[in-house]
């Protein structure tokens, strides 16, 4: 559920975009929690417990109640036993790497000790040939250091386990788990494909990917799973502000059997309305004081824009019978209000306020009447929006003389920040209100096409655009007949023999070396299949580019001067700069939710989370960043950028020796995907 702010993902395979795509097996709490039992007579009372594997001190904490009487203690506890082992296992690798990982082992008896080591390692590692782990001498109440060699093989999560054994009989173990993830992006690509009864057809699958890519084919009767690619790409986008959490829950709201493959209707149901009300709840950590909706969780700072289209989508929500979070809408339709008269307001931002309002019985005429008369200088989506109010306040004849009578001759050239649309989104939001205000009108397939063919394997260029479409026309498809299918579908190929029908939606997944598909379909109606295929590109360095942005990436010691990340030694202090430019932005103009990924290379930390930035070497003048994420494995900087170069930096530790990946730096913009920059690839030697 988490999933639609952002940052996770379902634990499948390789996963997503630009987080960590490999999922890591979460470290159980150390915590203990017993129920209350009565004390006897002198008050006492006795407990048993199986305490966790650790190493180190646990806290007992203990609360006693008697009617309205409370007391409480507790007391510090060190675990600790005659033999202990610790590791240094990475927080994460890339394929390629090899680490030197110490074992130490502690005898805390009063006599020598000889101990055998056992290593046991799962998934994407292997041991390195070197030191034997047999018959190690550990002096009495000391320890002793061996050190193996790994290396990672591939992509997937790995874990590794620790057994010692003393000749004195004594025991011990220690379990680690860490992801093996891509030091160069994941890309994924879809096909769709339909295939009418009698009909027979032979896909090719040699499409420049790595072996081990993840394959999977879904077979549909319904035309509605054409959209697939398209909701996938919102649910698995990594990142969660106002815009990309409402366009989340507007795929959900309007495609829900596109979210859960499941023939039970009412588990279906289910999970869109968990992933609604989490939704919401959301919006309500992204509230300001001021009532409006922050760009981001955790800012001050209220975004215009931002909250009529959240509040657009509570609208929706509501009309679909979901209860909006308690508290949350006073405050946001006020504030909304109040912009309607704020100087800095577009007439396009004022057209989505007053329908909104309308929508909550709050019709602005004043304003609604303003608009009107602006005439064509509103553009589709405005015209749309105030056409949407005037028929919620009762006046369809006003409406439907908003609504245009031929497509637009021109397209709404894409924004990056403010007011976001695009021409996807343009052409959906009219095609949403048609249906709504003038549901024969003989636009309606015209749109409905036009959005169909302005979208490249399966999906549309963001998710602004993702979820206008998948919106409007999971809307136009529900309200036209479909015809009743009854067939079934045969998918061979080498090592692939299936057969499925029309009664329910199924995925399969397909082995990684599947060149060739042969498709046939046999009965009546159409088969919708979407081939999916996600890994890694077979020739990654083909992907260092400069498209309309230019990111560099620098290795500086701390007091700035240049250094070789091929001389490093663990301990070191390393400050990492990054140059973000767009020398594509019109002078004096800046790109808007550009998000920079630094990816860092095994065997380093971030070892501090305060960003600095500024707008030229040798200015005092501060440039923040909208905001900054600093994760296990990257640090993330969502920013805009123009012509004059902006740099950012922060400070890594460099925590394990061995050799490793040092991936590449990635800018692209999330609201015009071809604004992209990948540089910097190579390589780090970190010695003891």
């Amino acid at each position: 559920m988490i999933r639609i702010g952002g940052g996770a993902g379902k634990i499948s395979t390789l996963r997503k975009l630009r987080r960590n795509p490999v999922p890591t097996k979460q470290r159980t709490p150390s915590v203990v929690f017993l129920k209350a039992v009565a004390a006897d007579e002198t008050g006492r009372a006795g407990f048993t417990m199986t305490l966790p594997e650790l190493t180190g001190a646990v806290r007992l904490m203990a609360v006693a109640v008697c009617g309205d009487r409370y007391g409480s203690a507790e007391q510090r506890v060190v675990l600790s036993g005659p033999l202990l082992v610790e590791a240094g296992w990475p927080r994460f690798l890339a394929p390629g790497d090899r680490m030197n990982v110490p074992l130490k082992v502690f005898n805390r008896t009063d006599t020598e000790a000889a101990v055998d080591l056992d290593l046991t390692l799962d998934g994407p590692i292997e041991r390195l040939p070197g030191a034997s782990l047999f018959g190690i001498t550990v002096p009495a109440n000391s320890h002793a250091t061996v050190v193996v060699r790994i290396r990672a093989t591939g992509i997937g999560p790995a874990t590794a386990r620790l057994q010692a054994v003393s000749d004195a009989g004594h025991a011990t173990g220690s379990e680690a788990a860490f992801p093996v993830r891509p030091a160069t992006p994941l890309i994924v690509r879809s096909r769709l494909l339909r295939v009418a009864a009698g009909e027979s057809q032979t896909l090719s699958l040699e499409d420049g990917f790595l072996p081990g890519a993840h394959r999977t084919v879904l077979v549909s009767a319904e035309p509605a799973f054409d959209l697939r690619p398209a909701v996938e790409a919102l649910m698995d986008y990594p990142y969660g502000c106002v815009e990309q959490t409402t366009s989340r829950l507007f795929a959900v709201l309007h495609a829900p059997a596109l979210i859960a493959l499941t023939e039970d209707p009412g588990h279906r149901t289910k999970v869109a309305a968990d992933m609604i009300r989490r939704g919401m709840e959301r919006f309500r950590l992204m509230q300001t004081r001021s009532g409006g909706l922050a760009y981001w969780p955790g800012s001050d700072n209220p975004t215009r824009w931002g909250t009529a289209y959240a509040a657009s989508f509570l609208v929706a929500a509501r009309a679909a019978g979901h209860e909006l979070p308690e508290g949350l809408l006073p405050g946001l339709l006020s504030y909304l209000a109040r912009q309607l008269n704020a100087k800095e307001a577009s007439f396009a931002e004022r057209a989505i306020i007053v329908r909104v309002l309308a929508s909550f019985h709050r019709p602005e005429f004043g304003w609604m009447t303003r608009l009107v008369e602006l005439g064509d200088e509103l553009d589709v989506a405005a015209r749309a929006h105030l056409a949407a109010a005037w028929f919620e306040a009762g006046r369809r004849d006003r409406a439907i003389e908003l609504l245009p009578s031929s497509l637009p001759a021109h397209a709404m050239p894409t924004t990056t920040k403010g007011r976001l649309t695009s021409p996807v989104r343009q052409l959906g939001v009219l095609l949403d209100v048609l249906l709504t205000i003038d549901p024969d009108n003989e636009l309606l397939p015209h749109l409905a096409r036009s959005l169909n063919q302005s979208r490249i394997e399966g999906r549309w260029d963001s998710t602004l655009s993702n979820a206008a479409a998948v919106a409007a026309l999971a809307r136009y498809r529900l309200s036209r007949e479909q015809v009743t299918p009854d067939f079934t579908v045969s998918i061979r190929g080498e090592k692939i023999d299936i057969t499925t029908d029309h009664q329910r939606t199924r995925e399969f997944t397909l082995p990684a070396d599947t060149k060739e598909l042969r498709i046939s379909c046999d009965g009546s109606g159409a088969a919708h299949l979407v081939i999916r295929t996600e890994g890694l590109a077979a020739n990654a360095s083909g992907n260092i580019h400069d498209r309309g942005l230019a990111v560099r990436k620098k290795w500086l010691a701390p007091d700035g001067g240049e250094i070789d990340p091929r001389g490093l030694s663990v301990g070191d202090l390393v400050r990492v700069e990054i140059n973000l430019s767009a020398p594509a932005a019109e002078r004096n103009r800046t790109i808007g939710n550009i998000v920079v990924v630094d990816a860092l290379p095994g065997g380093f930390e971030v070892e501090n989370p305060r960003l600095a930035t500024s707008a030229a070497r040798g200015r005092s003048r501060l440039v923040q960043a909208d905001r900054v994420e600093f994760l296990d494995d990257r640090v993330l900087v969502f920013t805009s950028a123009g012509r004059e170069e902006r740099t950012f930096s922060w400070f890594l530790r460099v925590v394990s020796a061995g050799n490793f990946v040092l991936p590449p730096v990635q800018a692209s913009c999330m609201y015009l995907p071809e604004l992209s920059s990948i540089s910097g690839e190579g390589d780090a030697e970190v010695k003891r």
